[in-house]
């Protein structure tokens, strides 16, 4: 739901081109071409300070959230028969194939879901403004001057209303974790 939400947040700018067109585009890309696609939209047509800084948030939190999930969903815990049991390490495989040990303790999952059940809920708020202002640039002229402004007015409070969620916590890797703890400066995880 969450990528659902970010995929419409980019199409509306690419509503001109048609539903073909812009699925055939975003269907083509992964996930760091599209982000840098979706920047490159933002700053080509995105005029309003307010709503952008709510996307540019959303997109950072998606980004984390994203890392999150594919970290805990490419990962297989300790094996249960050598440790008794789940220990809150999970491992998961660089790029070379060498296993990379996360903190995930079970407090540190259920942050993980949460953080992605809240990013669904703001994602929804985001993608319900741009709508709105997307229909505001397309068929504004098409307004009576009365109606355009006393919408305006009520974005501009919807706007206003919105609360950010926090930046989420990103999951990192347990050396890199006992590194901080222990004051040492951070170190890159061999083989990544």
């Amino acid at each position: 739901y969450a990528e659902d939400h970010y995929n419409k947040i980019i199409s509306y700018y690419l509503v001109p081109l048609g539903a073909d067109v812009c699925s055939a585009i975003l269907n083509s890309m992964g996930a760091t071409q599209k982000a840098a696609f979706f920047g490159f939209l933002l700053d080509k047509f995105e005029t309003h300070t307010g709503l952008r800084e709510l996307i540019e948030h959303y997109r950072k939190c998606f980004h984390i959230v994203t890392e999150n999930r594919n970290i805990v969903a490419h990962s297989l815990p300790e094996h249960p028969l050598y440790y008794g049991g789940y220990s809150g390490v999970i491992y998961k495989l660089n790029r070379l194939g060498k296993p990379i040990p996360y903190q995930a303790t079970e407090s540190d999952l259920q942050e993980v879901y949460e953080t992605i059940q809240t990013l669904i809920g703001y994602g929804a708020e985001v993608e319900a403004m741009i709508r709105k202002q997307r229909i505001f640039v397309l068929e504004g002229a098409n307004w009576t001057k009365k109606r355009a402004k006393k919408d305006r007015e009520v974005f501009e409070a919807w706007i206003a209303y919105i609360e950010t969620p926090p930046l989420p916590r990103a999951l990192i890797p347990r050396q890199l974790a006992e590194d901080q703890k222990a004051g040492r400066p951070p170190q890159k995880p061999s083989g990544q």
